[in-house]
């Protein structure tokens, strides 16, 4: 059975009325309660796996103005077996005709140069939303994964399973890692449908597979040895195999894990395995073959590390400490200007003080006016034509759209790497659709003021308790952070959505580190 007929038809709840209150996801709860929010977790087996059935009409006297409340528990993903996975998720990636770029750009996010020290986040508080906007259907979607060890639990994927082992399962040492993403569709939904699955999928098993084959270098595996039998008061024993193998536990894996060339490498591959095996789905389709796309920005969270991976215009925006700039009253050690000083900050203090936050920009758009991109288009064929490929797409590199792969179209993905400060506040995830109407700077300043905002309320309003008690009356999993990180994000969500009338289809994830 072909992928195609696996996936089945587009969802018909794409044409159902969108609600005017966004909806909103949590990423709170662990390993087991990790959602691939607002899908259904389906199987991934592209030989045997009956089409997913569409979901129910909404009720006749549905409220429209509803917002989703309820926390979406999910058992654990079956992942597939290797021999049940296409063949183009390889680590090695065969030799393809469709024209790429001729390097994926690796950019690395230098951390604040005042810094106050490594970043020793103790979580992540995540939540997400997404909306139809103006537009009668819905074509995006958000992946959620807030603990890959217990996500992949019941896989084949051993040497991953070992590497991400922190303790709770499997012995610990290993490496935390997380996963998110914001999947923007056009011009349908079968490529979304599929890529929703395939994606995070395929980033799992390459990475699986690279750790399996990763050796340390001998100089690092002699000395890492001797370090431990020295602590112990004995004499250092022969090093041992460097290969993660078939369990290694944490060690070697977690260590493969954090090897920035084998990353960078995976996800490349990843994201272009991914797109050769959307592609065979999408000429498979029948009747007719599937012409249409998907762009994507995903986080790959490994320890203190994120890795971000991204084609076509998805974008990620990190809010980070904005330095205050120093002036001759700030060298002034009088007594006045002490005094005044400390008469701002407590007056700042009451009155719920904002995060001095800039926007860092993490990611570039992939659009074909860009010099590089439409070099490579013209030279494979296409043309320019009022800002779009061949006047019919106006990003440069996705998923799908096959008809334009061979005139340059590419998901080979562009990487940045940044490592998590004191002075990182959180990560923002987002489509098209929510910086259309929300500039990088607009959305981050406005996220940062809901969140002191809320802090504040949390902190210092008599009902706080209230909060709490609510908590644990409803029996939810989630910290009195991770509620904050929820009300922020609706916030978010509703200003995009009613306030600022977005047109098109609108998703976020909001990702806060936990210092």
């Amino acid at each position: 059975m072909s992928a195609a007929a696996a996936v089945g038809s587009a969802d018909s709840a794409a044409n159902h009325k969108r609600k005017a209150e966004p909806e909103t996801e949590s990423a709170a709860g662990g390993g087991r309660d990790a959602s691939v929010v607002s899908e259904k977790r389906i199987k991934l087996d592209l030989t045997h796996s009956p089409p997913p059935p569409p979901p129910p009409p909404p009720p006749a006297n549905s409220n429209d103005n509803s917002s989703s409340q309820q926390q979406l528990t999910v058992p654990p993903i079956s992942l597939p077996a290797a021999s049940a996975t296409p063949t183009g998720s390889a680590v090695t990636a065969p030799t393809s005709t469709t024209t790429t770029p001729t390097a994926a750009a690796l950019t690395t996010l230098t951390p604040s140069a005042a810094k106050t020290g490594t970043g020793s986040v103790t979580a992540l508080s995540v939540y997400s939303g997404s909306d139809r906007g103006k537009k009668s259907y819905q074509q995006d979607a958000k992946i959620l994964i807030p603990s890959v060890h217990e996500f992949i639990i019941g896989s084949t994927f051993k040497s991953l399973l070992h590497a991400t082992s922190t303790g709770s399962t499997g012995g610990g040492g290993g490496v935390r890692m997380s996963y998110y993403s914001v999947l923007d569709g056009h011009g349908g939904e079968f490529s979304l449908d599929l890529l929703k699955q395939l994606l995070h999928t395929t980033i799992f098993q390459t990475l699986d597979k690279a750790i399996a084959d990763y050796k340390l270098p001998a100089a690092t595996a002699t000395t890492t040895n001797t370090t431990v039998a020295a602590a112990a008061g004995a004499a250092p024993s022969p090093p041992a195999s460097p290969s993660v193998g078939g369990g290694s536990g944490g060690g070697v894996g977690s260590a493969a894990c954090k090897d920035p060339a084998l990353v960078r490498r995976v996800l490349i591959e990843s994201f272009k395995a991914a797109d050769r095996d959307l592609l065979t789905a999408c000429n498979d389709r029948k009747p007719t073959p599937a012409d249409d796309g998907v762009v994507v920005v995903s986080a790959l969270v490994i320890g203190d590390v994120v890795w971000i991976a991204y084609t076509g215009d998805a974008r990620a925006v990190l809010g980070r400490t904005q330095k205050p700039k120093k002036s001759s009253l700030s060298k002034q050690s009088t007594p006045t200007a002490a005094a005044a000083t400390a008469s701002v900050a407590a007056a700042a203090a009451a009155a719920a003080p904002e995060i001095p936050v800039r926007a860092i920009p993490v990611t570039n758009e992939h659009t074909p006016l860009l010099k590089a991109e439409r070099e490579r288009i013209e030279k494979a064929g296409g043309t320019i034509e009022g800002g779009r490929v061949n006047g019919r797409l106006g990003v440069s590199r996705s998923f799908g759209d096959r008809l334009l792969k061979r005139y340059g179209v590419s998901a080979q993905p562009d990487i940045t790497k940044f490592t998590i400060t004191r002075d990182d506040h959180f990560l923002l995830l987002g489509c098209d659709g929510l910086f259309s109407v929300f500039s990088a700077d607009a959305a981050i300043q406005f996220v940062a003021k809901a969140l002191a905002e809320e802090r504040h309320a949390v902190r210092n309003d008599p009902n706080a308790r209230k909060l709490v008690t609510d908590l644990k009356s409803k029996q939810r999993t989630e910290s009195v952070e991770q509620e904050i990180v929820r009300r922020v994000t609706q916030r978010l969500m509703r200003e995009v959505v009613t306030v600022l009338q977005a047109k098109d289809n609108v998703t976020a994830i909001l990702i806060v580190f936990d210092h």
